[in-house]
Parts: C-alpha cells; sequence; structure tokens
C-alpha cells in the first residue's frame, strides 16, 4: 500500500526543504530513481530543480512540472478544447440559452454587452473546477430563491449539456481526465511530492488521489497561506482521513532585513529597483539575478517599462506576467488597421499602420522616409480625415502609398460584406503570400512571438467557427461585430511571452506564494495600487457561494487571497533582504499617498537621489546625466559611448549648462529669462496697436508666455487630437448657441419662456447633429464616446440657458441684439491703442446692455478681476461704453457657464455701480502698464499662476522652477 503524508507548516517554516532532503538522499542512493514534483508554476520547478541539485549533483528520471502540464501530457489524444475555444463555446451557449428565455432571461439586458462572457466565463469555471454536477447547481439555486442563481445555474447545465453531446473537454476537466487515465493504467513514478500550491481544487484533488494510489505522496501545505487554504485542509484530510499532518514548527530568527526607498515618480521608482539590483550583483560575485525576484501587485502596467529599464541596465528580466495581446505594438496595430473606418479615416491611422515596426513595406516599395514626408505633406495641405483626404494626398505621395490604401479599404470592404469570412480575409492578408506581416525571423524575439501567437489565434478562430457551422449545419458566416468581439476576447487573454531563464523574476503578489529569494524588491507601495481596491461584479460573490453552500452545494470559500494575506505572503519571501519601493507622484504629477504597509514600517526611509556620481552610474543614461551635472560645476568629462559623444549634441549642451546654473539660481540670466533690449517689439506698442483680452491677460498672467504667443508668434504643430478635447468642445457649444439665437436676433425677441422651447428645439436638432459632426470636421477619434457625452452636456446647456431665464426674467424692451459681434475701438493709452475682440452675445433691456460671454470650463473669480488679472470682461465692457447702443445705458458684463458642481456665485460688473466702474477704467491703466513694459523689453518668467497651464505654447522651453518664481 502506497504511502500518504501531509506537511504543513507557515512560511519560512521548511517545508520545501523537507521534501528536498528526501529526494537528495533518494538520488545520492540512486541517481536513476524515477520521481514526479508537482508545483504551481513553471518558477516554482526552476527553484525546485536549482535547489535539488545543489543537494545531490544528480537527479536524473526527476520531473518537475505544474500539475496542468503533468494532467496534459497522460492525456494526449484527448479533445480538450483550449482556453480560448472552451471561451467561444461558452459565449455561443450562453447567449443561445439567454435567447430561449427561462431562468436565464434574467441576463438579457445584458447578453449583448462585452462583459457579459467574461463573467459567465468565472463562474462557469468555478462551477467546473470544483467538479459541481448541473442538477445539483439548479436544485441549490432553486432553495436560493435568487434569479441570478437560477439563471447562472441554467446556462451552466445549458454548457455542460453541449460540452458532453459533443464529446468535448474544458481545460479544467483536464485533471479529472488525468485521474481517469492513471487509474486505465498510464505511467507514473514510484514517487510523488506536492509543493507550494495555496489551494487545491475538487478537479486537482481527484488527480492527487489517483495518484497516490499508485505511488508514495507527500503534500505540503501552508493552511494560513489565505482564507480558503485552511478548508482545503480539510478537504485533504476527509479524503485521506487515516492521515494524521506533520506539523513543521514556525521559523526562527530568519526575518530579512527590511528597508524603504521613495522616488520621484513610477519610472524613476522603477529605475532605482534595478540599480538597487545591479549593485547587489556587482558587490556579491555569488549572486545570480535569478537570486532576486521584483513584484508588484498588478504587473502588467509596469511590464513594458520594467524590460526597457532592465535593458538598459543590462540585468537579465524573467517576467512571469502574461502579457496581453492588445497591450503590445502588434495589437496596437491590428486594433488601428480594424478601427481605421470608424474613426473616420484619419490620415495619422493610415500612416501609424505602415509605419510599424511589424509590417512589410516591401510589399508597397515604400520606405521610411516616404512615411514622413507623406505625413509632412498631410499636415501642410490640411489632410486630416476621409477617404477623399486620403485620395488628395495619395495624388501627391508615393506610388506604393496609393497602393497600401487601397488594400487596407479592400480589406474593410470584404470583411465587412454578409458572405465573407472574415477571419479567413484578414489571415490571408497578414499571413498570405507577400503578406502585411514581416517575416518573424526579420524582427526581435518578441515581436515574432507575438506575430506567431496572433496567427495562432485566427487559426483557432477559423477551426471553432467552421466546427460551428458544421454542426448548426449551415454555412453562414459570422457577422463583423461578432468576428471584432471574438477577436477582442483573445486579444486580451494574457500569454507568456518568451522566458529569459536565470534572470530576475518579475511576478505579481499573488503568484510569490512558496517561493524563495536571496533578495526581493516590493514596487508600487502606493494608494490605489496596494492595496487594490476590492473587486465587484463576480457572480459567485462571497455572499452567493454562501447561499448555495447552505443549499447544500459543495463548494469551497473564494480562492482569492485577501491584501493583507498578500502582504504577508510576499515579505516572507526573502532570505536576505526585503526593499519597499514607492513613488511620491503619480503618472498624472500629483502627490501619491504612501500604502499603509509602507508607513507601518519603521526602517527608515532612503530618499534616492535623481541624478547619481559618476563613479556610482550603473548605466549610460545615468552616466550622461552626472557628467551634464558636473559640467555645471565647471567639468568637462563626457561618456566615451560613441552614441552619446556627438560633437554637435554635446557642444549644445555645453553652451547651454552655463545658462542653466544661472537660471537655477538667484541670479538674474537676462535674455535666458526673458529680458530683451527695448523697442524690438513696435508693432505692439506703437500708435494704433492692436491688443485683444487674450493677449492682455497673456502677458498679465506670464510676460514670457506671452513673448513666445505674441512676439515670436511660437505654435505646436497642429495634429489630429486623439479625442475631443475641452476646446474642441468650447468651439462646439459656441457654435450650437450662435446658430441656435440666431432667430431671435433677426425677430428682435429675448430669451423668455416663450422662445426656450424654439432654441432647445434647435439644440436638440441641428445642435446634436453639429455635435455629431465634430470627430469628421475636426479629425479626432474615439467618435462613438463622443458621441455618448451629447446627452451630458446637452442637459447643462439647457440647464444654463434655463438659468437666465429664470434669473432675468421677461419684460417689455427686452431682446437679444447680437451674437458674436465683433468690435474695434480706440483706447485713452499713450499713444492710443486699439482693442479688438468677439463677444459671444449681446443682450438689450430698457435700461442696460448685458455682455455674456460662454464658458464650458473654469471661470476667473471676482476678485481676480477686482485685482487686475484677468481683462476680459473689463475690456468688453469698455468696448461697448461709446457704442451707440450703449446710449443712456449702463453696460453689465457677465459670463454664462455650463453648470457643474462647486460652481461658485454667479456674479457680473456692472458700470452703474462705483466700484465696477473703477474696475473698468483700470483696464485702461493695465493696457497701458503692459504696453510700456513690452517697450522696455520685459518678458520676463513670472507666471501668477500656481502650476502653469498645459495649454502654454512656451511649456517645453520656459523650464520655469522656483528661482525664477523668485527672481520675478
Amino acid at each position: 500500500m502506497p504511502s500518504f503524508e501531509i506537511i504543513k507548516g507557515g512560511a519560512g517554516s521548511g517545508k520545501t526543504r523537507r521534501i528536498v532532503e528526501r529526494l537528495a538522499d533518494l538520488y545520492r542512493q540512486d541517481p536513476f530513481s524515477a520521481a514526479l514534483v508537482l508545483v504551481p508554476t513553471i518558477r516554482h520547478a526552476d527553484q525546485f530543480r536549482r535547489r535539488l541539485v545543489q543537494e545531490c549533483a544528480i537527479a536524473m528520471n526527476l520531473r518537475v512540472e505544474t500539475m496542468t502540464m503533468f494532467a496534459r501530457s497522460v492525456t494526449k489524444g484527448s479533445p480538450i478544447l483550449s482556453a480560448s475555444r472552451a471561451t467561444d463555446e461558452l459565449a455561443r451557449v450562453a447567449r443561445r440559452t439567454v435567447a430561449r428565455g427561462g431562468d436565464a432571461d434574467y441576463f438579457n439586458p445584458i447578453a449583448g454587452m462585452a462583459g457579459f462572457v467574461p463573467m459567465i466565463e468565472s463562474a462557469v469555471g468555478s462551477l467546473l473546477e470544483e467538479d459541481i454536477k448541473p442538477g445539483s447547481s439548479q436544485a441549490a439555486a432553486a432553495q436560493t430563491d435568487s434569479a441570478l442563481a437560477s439563471a447562472l445555474a441554467s446556462i451552466y447545465a445549458a454548457y455542460v449539456q453541449e460540452l458532453e453531446q459533443r464529446r468535448l473537454i474544458h481545460p479544467v476537466q483536464v485533471n479529472s481526465v488525468a485521474a481517469s487515465a492513471i487509474r486505465a493504467g498510464a505511467d507514473v513514478p514510484g514517487i510523488v511530492m506536492v509543493d507550494g500550491f495555496q489551494r487545491f481544487t475538487a478537479q486537482e484533488i481527484q488527480l492527487l488521489a489517483a495518484l497516490s494510489e499508485r505511488a508514495d505522496m507527500t503534500i505540503t501545505f501552508d493552511p494560513e497561506a489565505s482564507g480558503r487554504s485552511e478548508s482545503d485542509l480539510k478537504r485533504l484530510q476527509e479524503k485521506w482521513p487515516s492521515t494524521h499532518p506533520t506539523q513543521l514548527s514556525p521559523p526562527q530568527d530568519n526575518v530579512a532585513d527590511m528597508t524603504k526607498g521613495e522616488a520621484a515618480n513610477p519610472e524613476q521608482h522603477a529605475r532605482e529597483i534595478a540599480r538597487q539590483i545591479k549593485r547587489k550583483l556587482a558587490d556579491d560575485p555569488t549572486l545570480r539575478p535569478s537570486d532576486c525576484a521584483v513584484t508588484f501587485r498588478q504587473v502588467t502596467p509596469y511590464l513594458a517599462m520594467m524590460r526597457r529599464i532592465f535593458a538598459e541596465y543590462e540585468i537579465p528580466l524573467d517576467p512571469a506576467a502574461g502579457a496581453r495581446l492588445r497591450d503590445t505594438p502588434l495589437g496596437s496595430w491590428l486594433n488601428r488597421l480594424l478601427g481605421v473606418k470608424d474613426n473616420g479615416w484619419r490620415v495619422k491611422d493610415v500612416t501609424a499602420i505602415l509605419r510599424s515596426g511589424v509590417v512589410n513595406l516591401n510589399r508597397w516599395n515604400l520606405t521610411g522616409n516616404d512615411l514622413d514626408y507623406i505625413a509632412q505633406t498631410a499636415r501642410e495641405n490640411n489632410f486630416w480625415s476621409g477617404l477623399e483626404a486620403l485620395e488628395g494626398l495619395s495624388g501627391q505621395a508615393p506610388s506604393g502609398f496609393k497602393d497600401a490604401l487601397n488594400d487596407v479599404t479592400a480589406l474593410h470592404n470584404l470583411m465587412e460584406s454578409d458572405d465573407c469570412d472574415s477571419v479567413q480575409i484578414l489571415a490571408d492578408a497578414l499571413y498570405g503570400e507577400n503578406g502585411w506581416l514581416q517575416d518573424p525571423r526579420d524582427v526581435d524575439d518578441e515581436s515574432a512571438q507575438c506575430i506567431d501567437q496572433l496567427r495562432s489565434y485566427l487559426t483557432e478562430m477559423a477551426d471553432s467557427q467552421r466546427d460551428d457551422a458544421d454542426d448548426a449545419g449551415d454555412n453562414e458566416q459570422e457577422p463583423f461585430e461578432r468576428f471584432r468581439e471574438r477577436l477582442d476576447r483573445r486579444l486580451g487573454m494574457p500569454i507568456l511571452m518568451r522566458r529569459t531563464p536565470g534572470g530576475v523574476l518579475l511576478a505579481p503578489m499573488h503568484t510569490m506564494h512558496g517561493l524563495r529569494f536571496k533578495h526581493v524588491m516590493v514596487g508600487g507601495l502606493s494608494e490605489g495600487e496596494f492595496p487594490a481596491g476590492r473587486r465587484y461584479g463576480d457572480l459567485l460573490s462571497d455572499a452567493m457561494r454562501q447561499e448555495l453552500i447552505d443549499a447544500g452545494l459543495p463548494l469551497p470559500p473564494a480562492p482569492r487571497s485577501t491584501e493583507e494575506e498578500l502582504w504577508q505572503s510576499v515579505t516572507s519571501r526573502a532570505e536576505d533582504s526585503t526593499n519597499l519601493w514607492r513613488y511620491r507622484l503619480n503618472a498624472s504629477g500629483k502627490e501619491a499617498t504612501p500604502a499603509w504597509v509602507f508607513e507601518d514600517d519603521k526602517s527608515d526611509t532612503v530618499n534616492r537621489p535623481d541624478v547619481q556620481e559618476i563613479g556610482e552610474s550603473a548605466s549610460t543614461r545615468e552616466l550622461a546625466i552626472a557628467c551634464a551635472r558636473g559640467w555645471l560645476n565647471g567639468e568637462f568629462l563626457r561618456p566615451q559611448d560613441s552614441a552619446l559623444s556627438d560633437a554637435y549634441s554635446w557642444h549644445a549642451v555645453r553652451r547651454a549648462a552655463r545658462a542653466e546654473q544661472t537660471r537655477r539660481s538667484f541670479e538674474f540670466a537676462g535674455e535666458h529669462e526673458g529680458q530683451i533690449s527695448g523697442g524690438l517689439v513696435r508693432w505692439r506698442t506703437r500708435e494704433g496697436g492692436v491688443w485683444s483680452a487674450s493677449s492682455l491677460d497673456s502677458y498679465l498672467t506670464c510676460a514670457f508666455q506671452f513673448f513666445g504667443r505674441y512676439v515670436l508668434r511660437l505654435e505646436e504643430l497642429d495634429d489630429e487630437p486623439e479625442e475631443g478635447d475641452a476646446a474642441i468642445r468650447g468651439t462646439i457649444i459656441h457654435t450650437i448657441l450662435e446658430k441656435a439665437f440666431e432667430p431671435l436676433v433677426e425677430q428682435e425677441q429675448p430669451l423668455s419662456v416663450e422662445t426656450l422651447g424654439d432654441v432647445i428645439h434647435f439644440i436638440d436638432t441641428e445642435g446634436r447633429a453639429m455635435w455629431d459632426r465634430a470627430p469628421e470636421e475636426h479629425a479626432f477619434g474615439q467618435a462613438a464616446l463622443w458621441k455618448l457625452e451629447w446627452q451630458r452636456y446637452r442637459d447643462r446647456i439647457i440647464a444654463m440657458l434655463s438659468q437666465q431665464v429664470m434669473g432675468q426674467g421677461s419684460y417689455d424692451g427686452y431682446r437679444v441684439l447680437g451674437t458674436e459681434y465683433e468690435f474695434n475701438e480706440e483706447t485713452d493709452t499713450n499713444p492710443p491703442l486699439r482693442i479688438h475682440g468677439k463677444i459671444d452675445r449681446v443682450d438689450e433691456t430698457p435700461n442696460n446692455l448685458v455682455v455674456i460671454d460662454y464658458k464650458t470650463g473654469s471661470i476667473p473669480t471676482q476678485r481676480q478681476v477686482r485685482q487686475g488679472k484677468s481683462a476680459q470682461l473689463p475690456l468688453y465692457a469698455l468696448a461697448l461704453r461709446n457704442h451707440i447702443w450703449a446710449h443712456d445705458k449702463s453696460v453689465i458684463t457677465r459670463y454664462a457657464k455650463l453648470p457643474s458642481a462647486g460652481d461658485v456665485r454667479p456674479w457680473a460688473l456692472d458700470d452703474a455701480i462705483e466700484e465696477d466702474s473703477e474696475v473698468i477704467d483700470n483696464v485702461v491703466n493695465l493696457l497701458q502698464q503692459s504696453r510700456d513694459a513690452i517697450e522696455a523689453g520685459d518678458f520676463r518668467v513670472n507666471p501668477q499662476a500656481p502650476e502653469c497651464p498645459p495649454f502654454c505654447a512656451m511649456r517645453r522651453v520656459c523650464r520655469v522652477n522656483a528661482f525664477s518664481r523668485q527672481k520675478s
């Protein structure tokens, strides 16, 4: 009778060491002994092999595998579905079951949504893992009186029946199939060890039971690893009731040193982690990269960054996190290709499709220089979007561009036709003879793997579609939208990129259990990242599980570990040191609050400097920064790397070093901080010089900004916005309001209760059409999202107009006098200057002219206007004072803002009020003072805002700092 043993103990208690020593004794006696070790991941397998070989040197017939790898090895030839194929089958069965009505009709409102299938897949997978019989799930659901439980049980029963009828096996059922194969005589070693698992499913326990009938088995287990672990230990003891677990004592005095470190931002804190590992490897010649691990709560947001940084530091990295194909360059390229029509055939998208490194440009005889020329030509001729613009551009571009454009349009026309196979059309275009994609042998390893993976996905989708058609007995092609949905599901599935064996492990926290390292770096310890937000939306929530358990369904607790359990696990993985890292500012530049675990730790925090000394530089980038800092101190060291030694670039840096040093001190930097010779900007200061409210506000806000925008006329190159921004939104809303008020101006009517309905009708019809046309007219993407925003902004426009009606009432003599009124008036400055601008709307009452300026964003406060920090309203009032409209009338100027939470109380300037009249008079003094300062050449950096606005055209060259603010 084979033996069976359970060894239990906490983290670091020596469970793995116990079975390593047993196997080492076995292989010292017989190097050819057959043994099987089952572990959770391939990283556990790597570590186990290394530890065993260190003990016994030779282990010839040792197999260290994950449970799934072993199960598949004994079930070769069985009709086991791939994960993506199983998802396709479930999606088809679930939607069909919902469409038939009954209990599953509960899901009808969401069955067509993208998140429906993943939600159902998670719950059905959990039921299959626990080998729940469909009848049992339906009976338990009936006892709960839960419509959700009954709907889920209905879909689960239909799916299991579908698998049985077609003799297919779901991937999670491979363990029970392997158990049957073992009982039927499949070869198994005489010794089986199971190590590193936090939990066991019913399917896995079936496999372990079959192995224990034919082999001596030892299982190590930590009952405190998670809330589920204790429940699973009880299940193991129920399966083997005669077994009494061996309890190992908790570890004594083997807690690793723990330190904390902070860095400025996410990238800098990732660099510091890489730098710390580089130093540890340099200081200890016996240390291997695989002795170090880096872990985050979620690795995916850091994966690309860590790959780039570790490559820069020349440290091998072994990511355990699965990358989604949609997050790779190939996935981004494919989504852009399939979405180019929905985004309005933007020139930017088409050139990006051709520019991608995965595309075979030789197909169209194009080069990178050709694409640069095409982009420049598009910008110069304002070719932004639409097939007409692309065709016009192709007439000025190399001939290959027209061929490429024809191929892209033909691909979309074919894929979206009713009787075509979208999968096969795309596969032929990408991988056929002279296909669009590069040969995998001509690109880097990661891109090659992505190209091969996409081919595999398309082949699998074609097979799945063909099998479904055979089962249904028809050859009807799936709609293009359903094809996109199936492809998106696959692009969102994690795939393990090719490993770098022996590299530093990069892994999410939940995969670290059971692994041991010399040094562990824990990053991203900021609120919101760790602890992670609680997940919602699981169909089998804790409450639902408990209801089903109470109804007699044999379900274990949910398999997720709590954040505290994850923290205990990850901080017990190191033998020598655990290093905690967090960033002070998030990717948006806002302060990031440290996680509570970071604050609770009492060790000193190391604040790493952004620039290292030359002798401590761990990468080429650090060496360049250190040398540049030395130049500010009069040194002339520079890196020897040829890529960094370009004579012109280093010469430019040397010349700029002194100016930068002066700017970053209290010494005045003269022309480098905006103080130029007087009299150079005469077209602004001479008699008749034209000023607008925007230009005066610009100078009052920051003279250096004014210098760049209105003197040098510097502007960033126009490019297609990725989505409709605040500026575009404001332009569209202004245009809608202008057109909506034109009938009132023509008929000399007021905005009143009687006319508001007509204005709203125009907004709902013509205004909606103008809003919907904006993505095409302004050439920006995400058109669907833009259109979804209409209702929210429409409601805010109506609320603003309703407030105006309630605030001003309706009386004789009131009318809308004009919209977009343009003025050009002379002022009493010396010499006389002219003010020019457009007023959004002018209303007339018996005693007043009311100037209204629309705002979709924030507005200046009354205090800012009275202090002379915003000149727009006073300047408008000044322009209308002497106008014929204002005869015997006072001028009132105010803002009309789309309502939102936190709005300040509405206010206005009324020149009939003495205090307000003084503010309007003072705008002439502001204009005179600004004119005199410009005449003297004063354009110093003096921003009057705590943070410079993102729309400032000078923000890339100004480099404002604390010193320049003090000197201004």
